[in-house]
């Protein structure tokens, strides 16, 4: 495994600092989409059961600080908390696919510029 990462890092010029950075935002990519995918199981069974606003203590301190005067006002609040969360979910993604593409790009670029100086400077004998 550390041979296949050196060689990685060897082909790819770019600063180790960069590489860390691409896998934090493939971890956050990562970590959004489960926290987005995971809010909609209780949000569904809140929506279908209003009477668990009541049993959570931490949904009824929101209900109760919130100043709402009914529970599906705090339902349709909280659907749309969910709907923001996925909103800037798909806005991060969108912009982590942007870097990368960038980042690719870059990478294939200097890689081209690298073998074209190789084989110009090799020996006519090689070819």
């Amino acid at each position: 495994m550390k041979r296949y990462i050196s060689k990685f890092l060897y082909i790819v010029s770019a600063k180790k600092s960069t590489i860390f950075l691409l896998l934090c935002l493939f971890l956050l990519t990562s970590v959004l989409d489960a926290l987005g995918i995971g809010l909609v199981g209780p949000f569904m069974s809140l929506a279908t059961n209003p009477d668990l606003v009541f049993r959570s203590s931490w949904l009824n301190s929101g209900y109760v600080n919130s100043g709402l005067k009914s529970t599906s006002q705090y339902i349709a609040l909280l659907g749309l908390g969910i709907i923001f969360i996925f909103g800037i979910k798909s806005f991060l993604y969108f912009q982590v696919q942007r870097y990368i593409f960038n980042f690719s790009l870059t990478q294939q670029g200097l890689l081209r510029l690298r073998l074209l100086h190789g084989y110009l400077t090799v020996d006519y004998t090689y070819h």
